[in-house]
Formats: structure tokens, C-alpha cells, sequence
């Protein structure tokens, strides 16, 4: 016996002892008060014991999934936070008691947690005007209830407890029919900005309020000239709500009915110029048989060659290479096949080999030589590159530098040429089935399939802007700007949360750019800051994708679901720069739209649209779930040359089958754009702060 217990001792004295202070931190997973509370923000911390993927779910007893907190991400060792509003995809966590799950890798935590009943809340809150005056007094407020009960509202001009008007109305759950109607004229209110706070009450307990800006302009005074009208609009001055910075956002501002402002001041075109200039004729077919005025000028000059804009304009190695690919194909997305052609060619890319190299940059050189200066950097594995000639063990080529803010060269989305190590190239092949096209110049996203155009989708790209910092001095944010570029998707890296916003269903393709769905409001799940500004840019570099379906069925959703089962690995995605001098050409005037003559207020692109659609519950309608359609509206079908003229006048376009702008908007966007401008100076500055012109 007792040799036993010395061979126990001698084996214990063999063993290894751990190294101090790297003992394995354990697995962790806490919530305040073992308590969720949908529709609020409720902090949860996770703590790991090293790096690597991980999930949070909430589940029942039996193991089923009640609802996601997190989907598969990349986690760092030790202890993070993150928030959760206690819903997935639109959907509240049920009441009741639970088990929050926290997975990493083989290793599972569950703890018991009680999720409480919802408070009331509102979504989607949208007037249909944001100025009054004596003609146009009423206004009509459209919204979406979490459940039945009363909704409360007050109109004021500086003090919430001295409203001008103020009452209530019952509602149910779901979108609000009828809408809250309110007309001002009988207060005769005084010139200036108010506010219109709505709450809704359910049960004795109370939402957060929701409130909204308006002008009032003429009631007690002479009629303003209509330079003074600029001041009295609402302000549009909160943060960026975009991934880096995100922030809550006013209501987006209506401008159905706002009588017409004067435009932008633009640069005069000098008279020996106006020889050049053409006149587009669009006919618009009026229903009352009225001749409709000519419109000015779309595409403004008549050797404004479009297709000459090709990823590579203005390099001094444009016109050398004499083959079809990304580099030399024209930004002309209905050219279906050359596009085709370019989503399935093998691409060149760099790589170092070492793990996480999707989240690797090297150098460009602007001399074949570890010691010259940068001209820009490169992602490896995502970023696909232009050869240009290889000189011994270095190699030239042109890209867009993916300067980030922490890039060590700071080119921000400059076409540079440089050199780089001839070791690190390689050739990948992307998917050949389905490939996409994001063009900055229309902030669309348009997927290809087999060879065609298949659908088309809203997105926003980056938004270069001035923020305040830490310190609140005012910076240039000039690395906001979406690269452009060709790139392969290889990684999922799931929903991630940003200060105020969630983005979901991420996948990378340049280092910390993401292709995602369109973020919400972490803490009560609404789209209302983020979603009215699909189809213009708005992120810090990512690309928001619009979450509701296309009339195809269509959204990122069914991106991210092709993408994570395999049937689209290593799609290639093409972004297109917007070159100064690109035009945004419009429909020929007899392109046929759609709207429902039944009290329809948005136009279509097709005789069908889920915003049109009959669901089988208001769940489904609020997440836009193609595949619990019941029925679909009879649309009307009429022409783009008649959207300026009678009862279509006043329709609004359609967020989900990404609608035309009208030919006014499109006049509007092109003034930026004339060749010899500059739509972008806040990237020029940026550049030449940092040296480079």
C-alpha cells in the first residue's frame, strides 16, 4: 500500500505544473438581473477562454432555439460585452423563463434567465410632410403598433408641457390603419419648428416617444420669399448612424407634397459651352392630355462617352492592356455579357500564407524595393489586382489602395500603381454560377446568375463626411469611402453590434468592410434611421443591403442563406468607382411601372411587389418574408414618361424592387457629377493632408 501511494506521488511530481498568470480563463456568461427584456438593450457579457467563433441563443428546456442574441462571430480571448433588444429578425423573445446558451467551439454554457413581458413600442413612423402652411395644414402619420391599446400625441413649439394641440386614439397591433390624421390650421400657430411626440400605451405601461420635426410657415405672417424656406426645414445634423459610429437619427423627412426649394447653387457653365450642351427628349404622356414641359438637359454633354468610364480611367497604363476583365470593362451594367464574362474569370490576388490573411494588407511600393516609399496597400486573399510587368522578384500592379484608418499608407481609395513582392501572387477562381455588381454611382447591388441579370437591390456604401472626434474637434473622415475594386467573398462573419446599431449576416470582403443587411436599433429592433437611405451612400465603408424581398424573393437574406449552405462559395463582387464625369442615365420614357390603383402610393418596376403583398400575419409583413405570401395586389401598369404627370405625381418609389429615381432627381444628381467637378472634395482633402494628390 504504501509503495502505491509514493508511485502517486512521484507520478503528481512528474506532472507538469501551469505557468503563472496563464491559467485557462473559464467560460462566462452574465446578463443584470438573469433577466431579458425585449424591446430594451440588455447588456450581456461573454468571457472567453480564447479566440474563436462563438454563438448566443435562447432556448427552452427541450433544447429548442426561442430566439438568436448573436450569430456565429469571431470572438477574442477573455471578457467582451455586447447589447441585445431581446429580438430576432423582428421577432420578441416569448415571455416566460429560458435558458441563454453560449457556445464556443465544443464548450456550451446555459443560463437560466426570465424573459419579461415586451414594453410597448412603435416602428417605422413616417409622415407624409414635414412643412405646413395654410394650403397644406394636414398632415398624415403612418406607423406600426407593438400591440392594441391608445396612442397619445402631442403638437408643441418648445415646451412638451404646453402643447398647441395634443389627443388620443385607439390603435391596434401592426401597421396603423387608419393613420394618425392631424390638421394645425384651426391652432393658427406662429411661424418656427415643432415637434409631434407620439407614445403608445398598452396595459398601463407606456413606449419611449417618438418624436418628429416639423415647419410652420404663413399662418400669422406675409408669404416668404422662398430662399427663407431653406431655414425653416428640419435639420438633418444627429452622428452617422453607420457601423463604426452609430448613432440614433431624426425621423426620415417626407417630401411628398413640400412645395419645391430652390436648388444647390451649381457652378455656371461658361456660354462658349452651351454649343455642346444636348437636349434629351422625354415625352410624358399627361393623362389629361396637356402638353408636359421639356425637360432639362439628363446627360449633359455630347462627347460624355459613358462607356469610356472603366475601373481603370486615367492610369497611365490605361489602353495597354488589350483584353476584356475588370480593369478594362466599361461601368455599363446592361452590357449583361461582358459583365458575365468578368464575374467568372480567375482572378490575381496576394496572399502571405499566415492565418486570418483576409484581414492582412501589404505595402505597394512605389520602387521595386522594401525601402521606397508606400503609394498604397493591398488586402490579401479578398482583393483581386491588376499585373502590370513583373521585374525579377517584384512585380507592378494597379489597384485601389484599401487605406483604412489604421492602414500604414493612407491613400484613401486612390487607383494606384506600385510594386509589390512577386512571392505573394496567386490566382483564385470565383464562383461560376452567380456573381455581383455594386455600383456606387446608383447604390444598387445587382446579382448575376448563370450568365444573366438576375435581381436587382438598394444598398448604401460609405459616406464620406465631417464627425467630431473623442475631443470633439471636427475630422475629415475620408476613410469612410467604400473601395472599389474587384474581391472574392470568403468569410461569414455573422451579426456584429456597433454602439446603437446591430448588422447582421456580415460577410467580409475587404478586411473591415462587410457586405450586411441593412442594421436596426439594437435596442428595440426598428430599421427607421437606416433603411430610408438605402440607395444612397451612409455607411463607414460597409455595404448595407436592403432586407426586404425583391418581387423575386430577393434580399440579403437570400445572399447570406446561398452563401453559408455552399451553393455560392467565393462569389466575386465588382464595385464600380463613380467617377466624376459618370451620368445617372435615365429610363427610356417608355418603361413601363406599376402602382395600385386602390389607394396605392408607391410605384413598382414590376406587376408584382412584396410591398403590395397580402402576408399571413403582420410578422411576416414587417420582415418582408417572401415565402408567407398569400396573395399580391392587382398593379396598374403605366410608363416613366407619365410619372410626372397626373395622379402619378404624387407617388412615392418603392424601397423593395428598387424603384427609378424621377427624372428631377436624376437632373439633380448629375449637376454633381459634370465632368471637371468634384462630388467628392472631402476625399481630395483627405488625400492631400496626407501627401498624396
Amino acid at each position: 500500500m504504501l509503495k502505491r501511494i509514493l508511485s502517486l506521488l512521484l507520478l503528481l511530481l512528474l506532472l507538469p505544473l501551469p505557468a503563472r498568470g496563464r491559467a485557462e480563463t473559464p467560460l462566462a456568461l452574465s446578463v443584470p438581473e438573469d433577466t431579458i427584456h425585449p424591446g430594451k438593450g440588455n447588456l450581456l457579457t461573454v468571457t472567453l477562454p480564447a479566440d474563436g467563433l462563438f454563438r448566443i441563443v435562447l432556448e427552452n428546456e427541450a433544447g429548442e432555439v426561442l430566439s438568436v442574441a448573436l450569430e456565429e462571430q469571431e470572438g477574442r480571448a477573455g471578457a467582451q460585452q455586447l447589447w441585445w433588444n431581446g429580438t430576432h429578425e423582428g421577432m420578441m423573445a416569448p415571455a416566460g423563463d429560458a435558458l441563454l446558451c453560449l457556445y464556443a467551439g465544443e464548450d456550451a454554457l446555459r443560463l437560466p434567465v426570465t424573459v419579461l413581458a415586451p414594453d410597448p413600442f412603435l416602428t417605422s413612423v413616417i409622415p407624409d410632410r414635414a412643412l405646413l402652411t395654410p394650403d397644406q395644414s394636414a398632415v398624415q402619420v403612418r406607423f406600426a403598433a407593438s400591440g392594441a391599446g391608445r396612442l397619445e400625441w402631442t403638437f408643441y413649439a418648445g415646451d412638451p408641457e404646453s402643447p398647441l394641440l395634443s389627443g388620443e386614439m385607439p390603435v391596434l397591433s401592426g401597421d396603423s390603419e387608419p393613420p394618425l390624421a392631424l390638421d394645425i390650421a384651426s391652432a393658427e400657430p406662429a411661424d418656427g419648428s415643432y415637434v409631434l411626440s407620439l407614445r403608445l400605451v398598452t396595459d398601463g405601461a407606456a413606449s419611449d416617444p417618438v418624436t418628429l420635426p416639423f415647419s410652420v410657415v404663413g399662418f400669422h405672417t406675409e408669404e416668404l420669399p422662398p430662399e427663407a424656406l431653406d431655414e425653416l426645414l428640419p435639420e438633418e445634423n444627429a452622428p452617422e448612424d453607420t457601423e463604426d459610429t452609430a448613432a440614433e437619427e431624426p425621423e426620415p423627412p417626407s417630401t411628398e407634397d413640400v412645395p419645391e426649394l430652390p436648388a444647390e447653387p451649381v457652378t455656371e457653365i461658361p456660354p462658349e459651352a452651351l454649343d455642346e450642351l444636348i437636349i434629351e427628349e422625354v415625352l410624358l404622356d399627361d393623362a389629361d392630355d396637356t402638353v408636359a414641359p421639356e425637360p432639362e438637359p439628363v446627360a449633359l454633354l455630347e462627347d460624355n462617352d459613358q462607356r469610356r468610364y472603366t475601373p481603370t480611367l486615367g492610369s497611365p497604363y490605361a489602353g495597354t492592356d488589350t483584353t476584356l476583365n475588370y480593369w478594362t470593362l466599361p461601368m455599363d451594367i446592361t452590357d449583361t455579357a461582358a459583365v458575365w464574362e468578368v464575374l467568372i474569370q480567375p482572378m490575381t490576388v496576394l496572399t502571405t500564407g499566415k492565418k486570418d490573411a483576409d484581414r492582412t494588407q501589404i505595402t505597394i511600393r512605389s520602387e521595386p524595393d522594401l525601402d521606397s516609399a508606400g503609394v498604397g496597400v493591398v488586402t490579401c486573399v479578398n482583393q483581386g489586382v491588376h499585373v502590370l510587368e513583373t521585374q525579377g522578384d517584384w512585380t507592378k500592379i494597379e489597384c485601389y489602395s484599401s487605406s483604412f484608418h489604421d492602414s500604414k499608407v493612407k491613400n484613401w481609395n486612390a487607383l494606384v500603381q506600385g510594386w509589390v513582392q512577386s512571392k505573394y501572387l496567386k490566382t483564385t477562381t470565383p464562383d461560376q454560377h452567380m456573381g455581383m455588381v455594386v455600383d456606387k454611382l446608383t447604390q444598387r447591388l445587382y446579382i448575376f446568375m448563370d450568365g444573366e441579370l438576375y435581381d436587382v437591390l438598394l444598398v448604401s456604401t460609405g459616406k464620406v463626411a465631417f464627425e467630431n472626434n473623442s475631443k470633439g474637434i471636427k475630422t475629415n473622415k475620408a476613410y469612410n469611402e467604400t473601395r472599389s475594386g474587384e474581391f472574392i467573398l470568403t468569410t461569414t462573419v455573422g451579426g456584429f453590434t456597433s454602439d446603437k446599431l446591430t448588422c447582421a449576416m456580415a460577410i467580409r470582403f475587404n478586411d473591415g468592410d462587410l457586405l450586411h443587411q441593412v442594421p436596426y436599433i439594437t435596442s428595440n429592433g426598428s430599421f427607421k434611421t437606416t433603411e430610408y437611405k438605402l440607395g444612397t451612400k451612409a455607411s463607414h465603408g460597409c455595404i448595407r443591403v436592403q432586407r426586404k424581398s425583391t418581387p423575386k424573393g430577393t434580399s440579403h437574406e437570400w445572399i447570406w442563406k446561398r452563401f453559408r449552405s455552399g451553393s455560392s462559395a467565393k462569389v466575386k463582387l465588382l464595385i464600380w468607382e463613380d467617377w466624376q464625369g459618370r451620368q445617372y442615365l435615365p429610363p427610356e420614357s417608355d418603361t413601363v411601372l406599376y402602382y395600385n390603383a386602390d389607394g396605392g402610393k408607391l410605384y413598382h418596376t414590376g406587376p408584382t411587389c412584396t410591398a403590395e403583398a397580402v402576408y399571413e400575419s403582420n410578422y411576416y409583413k414587417n420582415r418582408y418574408d417572401y415565402d408567407h405570401i398569400k396573395s399580391f395586389h392587382t398593379l396598374t401598369p403605366f410608363t416613366y414618361g407619365e410619372l410626372d404627370t397626373g395622379v402619378y405625381a404624387g407617388l412615392q418609389r418603392c424601397d423593395a424592387c428598387a424603384a427609378p429615381l424621377r427624372l428631377q432627381e436624376i437632373r439633380e444628381f448629375n449637376q454633381a457629377y459634370l465632368p471637371g467637378g468634384d462630388h467628392e472634395p472631402l476625399i481630395t482633402e483627405g488625400r492631400t493632408k496626407q501627401g498624396f494628390q
